[in-house]
């Protein structure tokens, strides 16, 4: 599933879609942002991504999915200007999180060492609009193959009374 959520200077996220397997209404969502104008041109990067932490760990505990994987992409130019939430208590947010965090850096603004911090699991940066795709194109293979490395290993033993002696073993 997939959750689009932006952020500028207000104190809570801006809703552009929830989460949904759906691509159309994705990719609506996106054509949406295009019209989108920001209120406050402030920006609550710190805040922004505490509250898409604990969005994205509530969605992951209501799920009904066997294995469950969060991953939050965060695209920003790295620049916190609403100071609502300290750099501090974001980074502690990180590192108490499940949640693998990519970032995509944007910008003549970037400030580098703080988004290859905050993306501890990823970093790319987009110089300019011309190079947007790469970078996300780049952190989606980088997404995929984080997912890659997880299997599922099930079994159901057909013997339902008394005790049973049961020995797994995984090679490659």
């Amino acid at each position: 599933k997939v959750a689009i959520y932006g952020f500028d200077g207000r104190k809570r996220l801006i809703p552009v879609v929830g989460f949904t397997e759906n691509p159309a209404a994705v990719k609506a969502a996106l054509k949406r942002l295009e019209n989108h104008k920001v209120r406050d041109p402030s920006t609550n990067l710190n805040g922004a991504v505490v509250q898409s932490i604990t969005k994205l760990q509530r969605a992951m505990a209501g799920s009904t999915r066997p294995l469950t994987f969060g991953t939050l992409v965060v695209f920003s130019d790295g620049a916190d200007r609403a100071h609502r939430v300290t750099t501090k208590k974001m980074y502690e947010a990180v590192e108490k999180s499940p949640v693998n965090v990519f970032v995509i850096g944007l910008g003549g603004e970037m400030r580098k060492g703080e988004l290859s911090r905050l993306g501890r699991d990823g970093y790319v940066t987009a110089t300019d609009d011309k190079n947007i795709k790469a970078a996300f194109d780049d952190v989606a293979q980088r997404i995929e193959a984080e997912g890659r490395k997880f299997y599922l290993l099930s079994y159901c033993s057909p013997s339902r009374a008394g005790k049973h002696r049961l020995r797994v073993e995984v090679s490659w």
